[in-house]
């Protein structure tokens, strides 16, 4: 919240915004090395969560492939290549927490999101396109009317014994 990346606590390290955690999206490490913030800066904003297939932590600098990011450990997440079953879909999600004197019935911390999701039937290979538009309040008393919106974009194609990949990331948020 209010313009940084999430807090991320491992293993009893507060890992700020990546400094001690290395986080890897599809096999590439987000954290910004030498960022005026800090050392490791990882922002997860840009990930829609409708697309997340598997959440991988490692705890501990264990593995020497994860880097220096890894002190308290690894946060794996790897992105759907297309939709189960193929075809498309949209959702539309909203939140809302009652807080204060039951009278009063205040609401805090509203959220939407409407996503969409596709995944065209191709005759080689998959592909992907997602995208979200939100807005969301935050996790504070005063609201922080965070818009947000993503979009992603996958294609995988058999080549050659191996797998060729490309994908591209978009991500738009501001605070009103």
């Amino acid at each position: 919240g209010g313009g940084q990346a999430d807090r991320l606590l491992v293993r009893g390290y507060d890992a700020r915004q990546g400094a001690e955690l290395a986080v890897i999206v599809d096999g590439v490490q987000i954290n910004a090395p030498g960022h005026a913030v800090d050392h490791g800066y990882a922002d997860t904003h840009f990930l829609i969560p409708d697309t997340v297939l598997s959440i991988a932590l490692h705890e501990g600098p264990y593995a020497a492939r994860f880097g220096d990011f890894a002190t308290a450990g690894t946060l794996q997440l790897r992105t759907l290549d297309e939709l189960p079953g193929g075809g498309a879909q949209v959702r539309l999600t909203s939140g809302r927490e009652l807080s204060g004197p039951l009278l009063s019935r205040r609401l805090r911390r509203l959220f939407y999101r409407l996503t969409g999701l596709a995944s065209p039937e191709l005759p080689r290979g998959k592909a992907l396109f997602a995208a979200e538009v939100g807005i969301a309040d935050g996790a504070y008393t005063n609201p922080q009317r965070m818009r947000r919106g993503a979009m992603l974009g996958k294609w995988t194609a058999p080549v050659a014994g191996g797998e060729f990949r490309a994908q591209v990331d978009f991500f738009s948020g501001r605070w009103a």
